[in-house]
Formats: structure tokens, C-alpha cells, sequence
């Protein structure tokens, strides 16, 4: 898909649903032999067809309606587009997060509770500072993003494997170093969604009701 794409023999468009059947083909997040369910597969169908029409019922409208008049607002693609991609990106980081800590903690469930609770108030922190920056939110974003990545490349290199060694702890220590990692992380993306709305709040005001609509939609299909 990505070759095809690079070579404009598909479009953005093909990229998308050919993803989704991908995925629905590969057995969506299974790691390994699984001998699945027809129950199983239908679900992944539903839920690739559901998040698809949910992208299509959001952007005909944007592309179709003449009475749309955020089109003719400076950059509106290229800011829809960041909404979209932040809300698919925070979902992955999320989820990977949750699936990458399972193991040192100890159980499915402690990773999804540790890591949710801990993204929601660290994201929470993040969007409270953020609000300071508004006046420079253009010049702060960047370096809020710049310092995401570099907060991955650390935590990707570094901590994980580091986690191997450490399984010998108590589980409430581990806990403890599993918050202190998310939470810094957590508070970096917490800050990108309020800048990018007071960005976009001074091309158009309209702007900032489809950033929340692309936001959320692509939160589903990230998902």
C-alpha cells in the first residue's frame, strides 16, 4: 500500500480503506496463531465499515456542500489534517502504551487502568499549561511536537527494554515507574490539541467545531 501510494497509482483515499481491509484480513490485532471465530471477523468488518462511513459522512459535507465556508479559510486542509492525524496518533501511542506495559505490570487490566487514568490527568495537566501559551501558540507548537518524538524515540529505545530488567520489583514500584513514564509523555499531548485550536481560532472561528468533529472521528478509526 505504501509503495503504491508513493508511486501515485492510489490515492489518500485508497490508502484508507485498503488499510481497513488489511486489517479486517490479517485478523486485526492478533500476534501470532489465533484460530478465531466467524463471530470474531464479522466484528472486525462492522468495525472497519462503521469508522469508514463515520470518516465519509464527516468530509462530504466539508467537500461537497458549497454553503461550507471554512474552505475558503487560509490552510483549512492542512489544519483539519493535523486534528485528524493528532487524534489517530494519541490512539496509537495510547494503545501501544497499554499493550508495551502489560507485561511489566503484570496484567491486561492493570496497564489499561494505569495507562488511561494517568493520560487522562497528565493530557488534562498539559492542556491547562498550554492555555498560558496562547498568544504564542504558534511558535510553541512545534516544539511541543519536537519534543513528542523525542519523548518516543527515548522511551522506544531506552525504557522499555530497561523494563526487563526490573520485573523483580513489587508491583506497586512498578506502577509507580510506569506512571512517571506515561505522565510526562502524557502532559507533552495534552498541550497539542488546545494550541491547535487557538491556531486555528485566527483563520476562521468556524474552524474550531470540524477540528473537534475530525479530532474525534479520527480518535474512532485510530482506535
Amino acid at each position: 500500500i505504501w509503495m503504491a501510494r508513493q508511486g501515485n497509482y492510489i490515492s489518500d483515499y485508497d490508502v484508507v480503506v485498503s488499510g481497513k481491509l488489511a486489517h479486517v484480513l490479517s485478523g486485526g490485532r492478533l500476534t501470532g496463531e489465533h484460530k478465531v471465530s466467524e463471530q470474531y471477523l464479522l466484528d472486525l468488518e462492522r468495525e472497519a465499515f462503521l469508522s469508514l462511513c463515520g470518516a465519509l459522512m464527516l468530509l462530504l459535507p466539508l467537500v461537497l456542500s458549497p454553503n461550507v465556508s471554512v474552505r475558503h479559510t487560509p490552510y483549512w486542509h492542512r489544519s483539519l489534517s493535523y486534528f485528524a492525524n493528532l487524534g489517530v496518533g494519541f490512539m496509537l501511542v495510547e494503545i501501544s502504551l497499554i499493550q508495551r506495559l502489560t507485561v511489566f505490570l503484570g496484567h491486561p487490566t492493570y496497564s489499561l487502568v494505569l495507562v488511561l487514568t494517568t493520560l487522562l490527568f497528565a493530557t488534562g495537566v498539559g492542556s491547562f499549561i498550554s492555555g498560558r501559551w496562547a498568544k504564542d501558540a504558534l511558535s510553541r507548537l512545534p516544539t511541543v511536537l519536537l519534543a513528542i518524538l523525542v519523548g518516543l524515540g527515548v522511551y522506544l529505545l531506552l525504557v522499555y527494554d530497561g523494563f526487563t530488567g526490573l520485573m523483580r520489583l513489587g508491583r506497586g514500584l512498578r506502577m509507580l515507574m510506569a506512571i512517571a513514564v506515561v505522565a510526562p509523555l502524557g502532559i507533552l499531548m495534552g498541550m497539542c490539541f488546545p494550541l491547535g485550536i487557538h491556531i486555528v481560532r485566527r483563520f476562521n472561528e468556524r474552524l474550531v467545531p470540524w477540528a473537534w468533529a475530525v479530532n474525534g472521528c479520527a480518535s474512532v478509526v485510530g482506535g
